[in-house]
């Protein structure tokens, strides 16, 4: 069964753009990119005049803590992954005779 999508087979969401526009989630993308290197940036920035205290000689490290946010998010990401093989049932499990 084929079904259509409503655009005219353009490949973008929506006739007029908006939210729902390819375009705007590329630019989502390339604006929280940007985002992430002005903050990249401003570390370093602080790093050179700043000198900073953590507890461990890590936290010291230029991109530290965005490095370690990074991490976290891929291993919640993976965990959840393993997780739901773990806890998944099948589609009829509560359609059963």
């Amino acid at each position: 069964m084929q079904q259509h999508s409503g655009n005219g087979g353009n490949g973008e969401q929506g006739a007029g753009g908006g939210l729902d526009s390819r375009r705007a989630g590329d630019w989502a993308i390339r604006l929280l990119c940007a985002a992430c290197l002005l903050v990249l940036l401003l570390d370093g920035l602080l790093h050179l005049f700043h000198a900073k205290h953590g507890h461990f000689a890590a936290e010291n490290w230029f991109g530290f803590y965005g490095a370690a946010g990074a991490l976290s998010i891929c291993g919640i990401v993976l965990g959840g992954r393993w997780l739901r093989r773990l806890v998944m049932r099948d589609e009829d499990y509560y359609e059963r005779d």
